[in-house]
């Protein structure tokens, strides 16, 4: 009877574990694939590319439909999706690095990019918008606040040949150097499609830290605020 009941409890918590997992990935957003022709052309994204200013208002709702995912996708990939068929990616890096990891605070929940199967992997639900907001309150109100962050650790698994705690200060300089490549082509495919966008340093680090739940290696550069206006 032991036997039975001890067996009953381990099938029982199997379900439970694998029902835990089937609601935690239903969470998760597999986004629709991104839009690689057509849309404005660059010429033109450029003269209309700009930061914006506390006085322009964002309207926050995004993933309400179909024509919002899509553009979220393409927002996504245009920042650090893959391009090409050996999984390097539409941004540069030094040595093939990937050392910037996006994240994307949205009003439903912080989600962590993940290029190579183009989806979005729940890291905190709710609206922690504010916290990538700091001091200047109407950043929190872009659709999408982008925070990018660097993991220093990848560069251990290079295989160029140097001393990493001697050159720490240069990595670190390198991962600017990658994450603005990164907004630039997020400010450009958002002014391309009429959305308005802001790259900032001013938020409440500590804050994003924790609710990334980062390790000691990653470290929160910049943020960027991105999403339509109010017309």
């Amino acid at each position: 009877m032991k036997k039975i009941i001890l067996f009953a409890l381990i099938f029982a918590l199997a379900l439970s574990s694998q029902a835990l997992a089937l609601a935690a990935e239903d969470l998760n957003i597999k986004l629709p694939a991104p839009e690689k022709t057509g849309g404005m052309s660059l010429l033109e994204a450029l003269n209309n590319r700009r930061s914006l200013s506390g006085n322009d208002i964002y309207d926050d709702k995004v993933l309400e439909d179909e024509e919002d995912l899509q553009k979220l996708s393409n927002l996504l990939w245009a920042a650090a999706g893959v391009n090409r068929d050996d999984g390097k990616l539409v941004f540069a890096t030094a040595l093939n690095v990937q050392d910037i990891i996006l994240y994307a605070f949205l009003k439903q929940g912080v989600y962590k990019y993940i290029p190579a199967n183009h989806s979005l992997e729940l890291i905190e639900a709710g609206d922690h918008r504010k916290a990538t907001a700091g001091r200047q309150a109407f950043a929190a109100k872009g659709a999408v606040c982008f925070m990018f962050v660097q993991d220093v650790s990848r560069w251990e698994k290079t295989n160029f040949n140097f001393n990493f705690k001697d050159n720490l200060q240069e990595i670190k300089l390198c991962g600017w150097e990658h994450a603005g490549s990164m907004t630039q082509s997020s400010y450009l495919y958002a002014a391309s499609v009429g959305w308005g966008a802001r790259t900032r340093m001013n938020f409440d680090k500590d804050e994003v830290k924790a609710i990334l739940k980062l390790t000691d290696t990653q470290e929160p550069i910049i943020m960027q605020c991105v999403g339509p206006l109010v017309k």
